[in-house]
């Protein structure tokens, strides 16, 4: 079996079909077709290539039906004949030679064949080697090597006039790995007497130069003119022998020349009918006047004698008639009568089968169709009279639609290929046209169900012009903004839309036509959300969906979109995004308090080391001594060291405010001095705050932290050039429709602060980000990023607000809300016995860390306590157990080993109730004020601790015991 790859050209085929109609027309060629699996459409295709095994069938039922074992060679040497090659021939002649020719078969041999490789090269002056190496998988059959030997014995025809030698070296028919061929040629008469002539000028120039100066001259002329003479004569018998064979030649083949210039004339005329049809109907839209059109154009200039047109119904599958023309009563009758059910096995007769298969069907001597259905053969030769008959499927991109008929009675013409082609060609303009009317008719339809659909949906569908100039907009537009769908149509797109969504619409657009103008993409969408103004005020939010609309030459020209209703989802995801922004920011003020109160545990246990010994080395020196003032640095610091602490903690809420009724004027006045003395002296700084006298409930040192960190960050965004630092302070009572709703502020009565500067300003990119946490734009080492959001928490744990507004260039303003009281509420301040601080009693100290341990006893016992030591609690609770009344007063750490200081506390409680007890921590979330009390613990102190506070607390303790 041949292998199953394309490998013959449709132009191979040809030939031997244009052959057989020449040398054997009695032949009908039409089975072959069948028998060779090939349809007369692919051998028509220039294109189309064939299998080895089609081509095997091919060539054998042609040799079955001539007789002919030669074929293959014969149909080789006609390949150079005048109605292969036509004016091909006369071109070839007058550009190449034999030789130049054979020397080109490697490239024209592909045209044909791809199953063999062919090379060739010149071994002599008429002499050429042609070597052939078949494809890998191909059993070269003997045929191919005949019709090859055949080609390269005619290609010398066309210039000799005479059969090359062809000589087989090899054969791979014979075992041999490659078909190897010397081929020799006698050239024509003329060719020789050409040469001649030229030779003869070469030589007898150079004979008379040399003559010129050894012969008188006048026998020098003479022997010049004899050689002319000679020299012309021969020059003249070459062109006389030349013009004598081309002469020869054109006699010879004026006769195929003039077939040729017959079926172009038919050609012609047929192309023109064509064309006709396709002008008459393209117009048409009814599928009826349009099969009218073209039966009476076939009618009028074609020579069949009957046409008729049927037309698949999809509906009930079955083929109808539809139109005709000069058919017998007796065959419209019949046509007429029947429709062909395809889905029967009884249908399946030609007219089903040429529809089903999209093959057409040529029929020339009915009497000899031997695969006709039982009784039709008889049927149209007695009562039709059909001679010959075509049938042709209409089809339009792969889809069959109907199918063309045209019939000959007896002593017409036989049909021909070309009754083929034209038939075919008018099935193509009629499946053309069918589907344009069936196109219109559809598009019809649809634009009724559209215009049905855009009355009754909510969507709003639209069209637009590329500068959004609205052309239509479906009437759903008044259910969507009130306006009615004609103010729709008037109304600018500026008024429809708010500025920021017309925005964000032209620059997506302009976007998305740069990507379809430059060919990347066609089918460019467009999907964003934009806010509509609505007749009542008011503004609702659409999704839009949309796509380019395309003109004739590819090119947008407007917009098709869809706006659906989604203000309610929008409202939803506002909604959603701000308790999700609220979930994050928790988070993340979780996760810092975790890490402030770890660093504020341990930090403030170095602090408190560093703070016990700085106030030793004090009550130790004399006010004269150098090292004094160092002393009071190092305990400032250290103060300084626990107010960044108790920052930290309150920036993430891990301790508790005592929150008072303030003249939040006085404290804002104390603030501004402290941030005088640390900004530049090139910022100056503005205050006016004698228009409130409000008081508010807060603590004063949170109020301090947020005028200290709002000024210092105003400084630092003037520091290189210098500015202006203005504090305003005014009271302001806000109703619903007061200018500040648009804050969304609260209605109620306000302190309101505004801290602004004239600094750079602050990008729109990052002023949603400002209050986060570890945010800064400083570089490293000028700010940690948690100034503005302490400031934040403080304001919201206030129950106030804070609204920044900034301009790049032009500075930054910060406006403070904060709720005013009515309430004034004095503290009144501790009062403390005006007897020493200092004490004899028993006091037992209890610190995992031995430096806080030896710190303490050593400052205790400068008060003239009596001071116990321990490191370990475990080891407190066996001795305290032992010795319950040998202490007045316990002093544990909280955090410790094995046991906490609170869980000390509640067993050394159950050992002796009345003991007092103080517990000290540098931080633990664990415990405060409100806890240690219920536990009975007596007082409860945050590490670091003055040696005064620390003084004052124990007296307190061991006098209120």
């Amino acid at each position: 079996m041949g292998i199953k790859q394309p490998l013959f050209n449709s132009k191979l085929m040809k030939v031997y079909l244009e052959y057989i109609a020449e040398t054997y027309p009695h032949i009908d060629i039409n089975p072959v077709f069948k028998y060779s699996n090939i349809s007369p459409l692919e051998i028509n295709e220039s294109g189309h290539w064939f299998d080895e095994s089609q081509v095997d069938r091919f060539y054998q039922y042609l040799v079955e039906k001539t007789g002919n074992q030669n074929l293959a060679r014969d149909v080789g040497r006609y390949v150079v004949s005048a109605r292969v090659m036509g004016v091909s021939k006369k071109f070839v002649m007058g550009l190449m030679n034999t030789a130049s020719i054979y020397m080109q078969i490697e490239k024209s041999y592909q045209v044909m064949s791809k199953a063999a490789t062919v090379t060739s090269k010149k071994i002599g002056p008429n002499k050429v080697e042609i070597t052939s190496v078949p494809k890998d998988g191909l059993k070269e059959k003997s045929y191919m090597c005949e019709n090859r030997t055949g080609i390269f014995e005619a290609l010398s025809v066309i210039f000799t006039g005479k059969y090359a030698d062809v000589r087989e070296q090899s054969c791979v028919n014979k075992g041999d790995d490659c078909c190897k061929y010397t081929i020799t040629w006698e050239e024509a008469d003329f060719w020789m007497w050409n040469k001649i002539s030229i030779y003869s000028v070469f030589i007898s120039i150079p004979i008379l130069i040399l003559l010129f100066f050894y012969l008188p001259i006048a026998l020098w002329t003479s022997i010049s003119g004899l050689m002319l003479a000679i020299t012309i004569f021969i020059f003249m018998h070459s062109e006389y022998l030349e013009k004598k064979e081309l002469l020869k030649i054109m006699k010879a083949e004026g006769s195929a020349a003039k077939d040729l210039m017959d079926e172009m004339e038919i050609r012609y005329r047929n192309a023109l009918m064509v064309q006709e049809i396709g002008q008459s109907i393209s117009n048409i839209v009814d599928i009826n006047k349009l099969l009218t059109t073209v039966m009476k154009t076939m009618e009028k200039n074609l020579d069949y004698e009957c046409g008729a047109v049927l037309i698949y119904d999809e509906d009930s599958s079955q083929l109808a008639y539809a139109k005709s023309y000069g058919c017998p009563d007796e065959i419209k009758k019949l046509i007429e009568k029947n429709t062909f059910f395809l889905e029967e096995p009884e249908a399946l007769w030609p007219f089903v089968n040429s529809f089903m298969g999209r093959k057409p069907l040529l029929i020339n001597r009915v009497e000899e169709w031997k695969e006709a259905p039982p009784g039709l053969r008889e049927q149209l030769i007695n009562h039709f009279q059909v001679y010959a008959f075509i049938c042709i499927p209409i089809v339009y991109e792969k889809s069959s639609m109907g199918l063309l008929f045209a019939a000959n009675p007896f002593k017409k013409r036989c049909l021909t290929q070309s009754d083929l082609s034209l038939l075919s060609g008018v099935a193509s303009e009629i499946a053309i046209s069918m589907a344009n009317g069936i196109s219109f008719r559809k598009l019809k339809e649809s634009e009724e169900r559209y215009k049905l659909l855009a009355e009754n949906i909510n969507d709003v569908i639209w069209k637009t012009d590329l500068e959004l100039n609205a052309q239509y907009i479906s009437p759903s537009f008044e259910k969507l903004t009130g306006y009615t769908q004609e103010d729709g149509k008037k109304i600018p797109i500026e008024k429809l839309l708010t500025t920021r969504s017309l925005e964000q619409i032209r620059s997506l657009i302009k976007e998305k036509l740069k990507v379809v103008n430059s060919s990347i993409s066609k089918n460019v969408s467009i999907t964003t959300e934009v806010e509509y103004f609505c007749k009542n005020g008011s503004t609702v939010w659409a999704e839009v969906d949309a796509s380019f609309e395309l003109g004739s030459h590819g090119r947008p020209v407007g917009i098709l979109g869809v706006s659906r209703n989604i203000t309610d989802r929008k409202r939803a995801e506002e909604e959603k995004q701000v308790l999700e922004d609220q979930l994050r920011q928790k988070h993340k003020m979780e996760a810092i308090g975790t890490m402030a109160g770890g660093i504020a545990h341990d930090f403030n246990n170095i602090l408190g080391i560093i703070l016990g010994n700085a106030e030793l080395a004090i009550f130790d020196l004399d006010l004269s001594d150098s090292l004094h003032p160092h002393m009071f640095e190092i305990k400032k610091a250290s103060l300084r060291g626990k107010d960044v602490v108790m920052q930290l903690l309150n920036f993430t809420r891990q301790t508790p405010h005592q929150k008072q009724t303030l003249e939040i004027q006085s404290i804002v006045q104390e603030s501004l001095g402290l941030l005088m003395v640390t900004i530049p002296s090139s910022i100056r700084i503005q205050s006016d705050l004698s228009k409130a006298k409000t008081h508010i409930l807060a603590d004063p040192i949170q109020i301090h932290q947020v005028v200290i960190n709002l000024g210092t960050n105003a400084a630092q965004a003037m520091y290189e050039h210098g500015g202006i630092l203005s504090v305003t302070l005014e009271e302001k009572s806000i109703d619903i429709t007061g200018s500040d709703s648009d804050h969304h502020v609260p209605p109620g009565k306000y302190a309101v602060l505004k801290i602004s500067d004239t600094g750079n300003g602050i990008s729109p990119d990052i002023i949603d980000r400002i209050f986060d946490p570890y945010f800064t734009t400083k570089p490293v080492g000028k700010g940690t990023g948690m100034g503005l959001s302490v400031v934040h928490g403080i304001i919201q744990n206030l129950g106030g607000k804070i609204f920044v507004e900034s301009q790049v260039g032009s500075g930054s303003v910060f406006t403070i809300y904060l709720p005013a009281t009515e309430t004034i509420t004095i503290e009144k301040p501790k009062t403390y016995s005006t007897n020493s601080y200092h004490g004899n009693e028993r006091i037992l100290l209890v610190d995992d860390d031995e430096q806080m341990a030896r710190l303490g006893k050593l400052m205790l016992t400068k008060m003239g306590y009596q001071v116990t030591t321990m490191t370990n609690p475990l080891d407190v609770i066996e001795e305290f157990q032992l010795n319950p009344d040998q202490y007045n007063l316990v002093i544990t750490d909280m955090t410790m080993p094995d046991i906490s200081g609170d869980r000390l506390a509640e067993k050394l409680l159950e050992i002796k109730k009345d003991i007092p007890i103080i517990l000290c921590t540098g931080f633990n979330e664990r415990i405060n004020q409100e806890i240690a009390s219920s536990i009975g613990i007596k007082a409860f102190m945050m590490k670091p601790i003055e040696k005064k506070e620390l003084a004052r607390t124990i007296r307190n303790v061991l006098d209120e015991n």
